[in-house]
Order: structure tokens, then C-alpha cells, then sequence
């Protein structure tokens, strides 16, 4: 089986934590680095929290640390109370991790094109804010053709959910950074918008299934003891970067169209969110909207019950 080769750009975050756990365990993933991105929490807590998920999966790859704030200015992001999301402790939900020292002293431009130069076909996988990978195409422009394909977890499918415009997370952090990857015409991008985790959400049902599976669903129950997502019911559990990680490693269970889609400021929000037009002549994307719940319940299961087989 030929593994696709994945670069991952991550801030966990308690729906990283699950997307990197199913990346590491899926047989057709190959990862090659490990990015650590501003965004669920600062840069610091997001590498120390992406060291420990590398140990607890098992995870052979190099963590690297990167940019530790947005490009978009502080007034123009969006303005949210991170621990009533993820968590009290280091933003993996409920669960305490330990203390150590964190070995990601690599510049991760250097990291990057490392990666790019020793390999062909590098997927670059973005469940955070754009911040790292707009930084890098700046930097280095010679290396856009070696990145095979972009995907990234952001953006919106429907501008207006409950009447209002939906202030979707990664975008509303760094607006900038988006407008940055765009205007870099990728050949091959594909967005998994955030709504998508609000559809293929775990039950309470679900939840209490995954703690009596194992140590490890033990562990993820204490992450989503500590999770909150108003988009979905009462103690169920939103998915997002989950999603992209199903996408990567099956994507039979999405439905996904071509689109155009662009970064668009809104003074009632007070941040941008990226807006899509799917009848568009010139689309500039592929969006993902729709994804067989169920198909994906069963796979978080299955890798969960699998694991330490």
C-alpha cells in the first residue's frame, strides 16, 4: 500500500488530539513532520501538548516549533475565551499531562523543506490557524510546486448559522495568513469547512462507549469531559479536525465540490470568515460539504478499540 505523505500544522486542541491519534494509526498515513501553530493556545503550550500526543500515540516524526502569534492584528481577530472550549489544564480537555522538557528547538521553515526535498507527493495538513504555512510560502516561494496538495480545516460552508454570520475559528484568528495561502493560487487545495464537526458529532452515548473501551478512550473521555462547543447538543462532542483527518485516510465518506472561495471582513463579527461560491466559473478549491456520519463513527471507533493490539 503507497502511504501518502502528510506534513501536519496543529494546535491542540481536544479535535486535534483525535485527528492526530487517527492519522498515527492509519495504514495509509505517512507522517513526516510535525508543525506546532498558534491558535487553541499559545505556541508553547501547543508544542507541549503536541510533544505529549506524539509520545502517547507513538508518533515517528520531528516536532518543530512555529510562529508564536497571527499575522492579522490583535484588533481584527476574532475574540474567544479558549479554556471555556477546551479545557482548564493545557486545553486537552480535562486531562493533566506531565511536565518535561520539549526537544522542538528546529526552525520549522528548515523542517518543512527538509521534508519537501527528501520526499515527493507531501500532503501539508492544517488543523489550526494558516499562520506557519502563509509564513512559509512568503518565504519561500520556489517551494510551492513541491507541495503536492494543501488541505486545511477552516473556512465556512454556510455563512449564516442561526441567523447570524458564524465567526468560524481558525480563519477569525488569522485572516491574513488565509488571504496570504490564497493568493498563492494553490493547484491543488482542498477546505474541510468547521460545520462539518458539528455534523459528525460524538453522542453522550458515544462518549461514554470510547471511556470503557480502553486507557486510551479513558484518556480521550477526560479530553471531552473538558470540551465545549455551543454548535452542538449538551455533552456531545464536536469533531472538526477529526474530520480532515477521515478525509486524508478515506475520503469515500465525503461528498466535496469545487468552489471559490475568499476572505471577507464583517463588522458585526468583528473579524473575516471565508465565504464560498460554488457556482463559480473559476473555483480556486475544493470544499468538502458532507460527510457519512456514521461511516465516520465507526472508524474513530474501531482505531480507538485497536488500540495497543
Amino acid at each position: 500500500m503507497e502511504k501518502r505523505k502528510i506534513i501536519i500544522d496543529t494546535d491542540p486542541g481536544v479535535d486535534d488530539a483525535l485527528a492526530l491519534f487517527l492519522l498515527a494509526r492509519a495504514k495509509n498515513i505517512d507522517i513526516k513532520l510535525i508543525v506546532a501553530c498558534c491558535g487553541n493556545s499559545g505556541v508553547a503550550n501547543t508544542t507541549r501538548n503536541a510533544n505529549y500526543l506524539i509520545n502517547r500515540f507513538g508518533i515517528d516524526a520531528p516536532l518543530a516549533v512555529g510562529l508564536d502569534d497571527s499575522l492579522t492584528p490583535k484588533e481584527k481577530r476574532l475574540k474567544l475565551d479558549m479554556k471555556k472550549i477546551h479545557g482548564k489544564y493545557s486545553g486537552l480537555g480535562n486531562l493533566e499531562i506531565p511536565n518535561f522538557s520539549v526537544d522542538a528547538e528546529r526552525d520549522f521553515c528548515s523542517e518543512i523543506r527538509k521534508v519537501l526535498d527528501e520526499n515527493e507527493k507531501v500532503t501539508y495538513v492544517v488543523f489550526g490557524p494558516l499562520t506557519n504555512l502563509a509564513y512559509f510560502l512568503d518565504k519561500n516561494p520556489e517551494y510551492k510546486k513541491k507541495i503536492d496538495r494543501i488541505v486545511f480545516m477552516g473556512g465556512v460552508k454556510d455563512r449564516v448559522v442561526e441567523g447570524h454570520v458564524y465567526s468560524e475559528f481558525n480563519i477569525g484568528m488569522d485572516s491574513v495568513a488565509a488571504k496570504i495561502v490564497l493568493k498563492n493560487k494553490i493547484d491543488d487545495l482542498v477546505m474541510v469547512p468547521s460545520e462539518l464537526g458539528h455534523f459528525a458529532y460524538f453522542t453522550q452515548k458515544d462518549v461514554e462507549k470510547i471511556k470503557k473501551m480502553n486507557r486510551m478512550g479513558a484518556d480521550f473521555g477526560k479530553m471531552f469531559d473538558g470540551y465545549f462547543d455551543r454548535m452542538v447538543p449538551k455533552d456531545c462532542i464536536a469533531t472538526h479536525d477529526a474530520c480532515v483527518a477521515a478525509y486524508l485516510i478515506d475520503k469515500s465518506m465525503f461528498r466535496e465540490l469545487p468552489a471559490k472561495i475568499k476572505v471577507k471582513y464583517f463588522k458585526e463579527i468583528h473579524c473575516s470568515v471565508i465565504v464560498n461560491d460554488i457556482e463559480s466559473r473559476k473555483p480556486n478549491c475544493m470544499m468538502v460539504v458532507d460527510i457519512d456520519h456514521e461511516k465516520f463513527r465507526q472508524m474513530c471507533f474501531k482505531y480507538l478499540k485497536d488500540f495497543g493490539k
